[in-house]
């Protein structure tokens, strides 16, 4: 369990969820009439640029 958690860190796991989560929140205030098409788009969209800039990795 040590390693895993470990190598989350590492690669930003908590720091990319938490983003994750407030982007998809901000949105959902942002959309007020719910969720149609275009914030549901939008909240992927910013899901999948924070996953790939949080878990890409450090270079070395």
């Amino acid at each position: 369990m040590r390693w895993a958690m470990l190598y989350a860190r590492s690669r930003q796991v908590p720091a990319a969820v938490a983003s994750v989560l407030v982007s998809t929140a901000l949105v959902a205030v942002a959309a007020r009439t719910g969720w149609s098409l275009l914030p549901v788009t939008l909240a992927l969209t910013v899901a999948i640029a924070v996953a790939a800039t949080g878990l890409h990795g450090a270079r070395r």
